[in-house]
């Protein structure tokens, strides 16, 4: 049995290049559910107000919002004016943009706590405090976002392309973002997947208004490529390739000091990051059996499962 595990990652990859691509799924179907989406923007908003970033104004941009675009819309109804969801598959999402509106306000109106535990109790990142971020805003200011008429307004214009919604997909073939257009930039477990992390931090500093920042929850676990939390690092090269078959996208296989050495490469200020441990005892390949170059990863990246990180353009 335990052979078989460990075969069924290169059998998966090997049937790739013979069975439809649709037969192996795409990721990012939660992103079309409210309670989710609403987790994940309070999670981000709540770290980003302890850093005295409100992201909720300008024009904002989402690297793979995946089957729905729920977060950028909770976005939009406090305060922020336009949103970009770039992806690198289409999903079709104008469709569930009303429905997803109409479950996420009363999220919001209510300024309900952030979903934790249960069903929640791996999503990133984590937080002592699960309280909506209210000191984001006077009441005055809520009370304004919250107007029906706002709201009304706001749900017409979400619900169709075009108006405060852009959605680019494949995203690296779209050309109209302007530079130091974007005031924030956001993911949620989206740039392991990302095979040109250089080419996307650096078009992320290029797009960032001075003061504008980036906030990016990253997984660094195996996806399901391994039995082992940290098995994709065990795979040489030439059997990597074979693991990850002809998927439009997999995982990347970089560590958290790759994405921290590419946001300072560009020009961005770390302001926060929030490391997400490992230890043998969670069932880890030990060190030594990883294949080169992760056998040389410092500690640190060798049990580091996951990182969120915001960082900012200086002004």
């Amino acid at each position: 049995m335990q052979t078989l595990r460990k075969l069924r990652p290169l059998a998966i990859g090997l049937a790739t290049y013979v069975l439809p691509e649709s037969r192996f799924g795409h990721g990012g179907v939660e992103t079309a559910e409210a309670d989710y989406c609403y987790s994940v923007l309070m999670r981000h908003a709540a770290r980003l107000q302890e850093q005295g970033l409100n992201p909720f104004q300008g024009t904002i941009a989402e690297l793979g919002p995946g089957a729905g675009l729920g977060v950028g819309i909770g976005a939009l109804m406090l305060g922020a004016e336009n949103y970009i969801g770039l992806d690198l598959i289409d999903y079709d999402c104008w469709k569930s943009n009303a429905d997803i509106f109409d479950k996420l306000l009363p999220y919001i109106k209510e300024q309900r706590e952030i979903p934790n535990g249960g069903a929640f109790i791996n999503v990133k990142p984590e937080l002592q405090n699960h309280a909506f971020p209210e000191a984001l805003f006077s009441d005055e200011n809520f009370d304004r976002l919250m107007d029906d008429a706002r709201i009304a307004k706001l749900r017409e214009e979400v619900s169709a392309p075009g108006g405060r919604i852009r959605y680019a997909a494949p995203w690296m073939e779209d050309k109209d973002i302007k530079p130091e257009g974007i005031h924030w930039i956001y993911s949620q477990a989206v740039l392991e997947h990302v095979d040109d992390l250089e080419n996307t931090y650096r078009l992320s500093a290029e797009w960032l208004e001075p003061g504008g920042f980036i906030s990016h929850q990253i997984d660094f676990k195996s996806h399901g490529f391994a039995p082992e939390w940290n098995g994709h690092w065990k795979y040489p090269e030439p059997v990597w390739k074979l693991v990850r078959g002809k998927r439009k996208y997999a995982i990347n296989r970089a560590p958290a000091s790759t994405h921290i050495s590419l946001i300072e490469k560009y020009g961005l200020e770390i302001v926060y990051a929030q490391p997400v441990p490992m230890t043998n005892s969670d069932g880890g390949v030990p060190p030594q059996k990883l294949a080169q170059p992760f056998k040389s990863m410092n500690d640190n990246d060798q049990m580091t499962s996951g990182l969120f990180v915001i960082a900012r353009k200086p002004l």
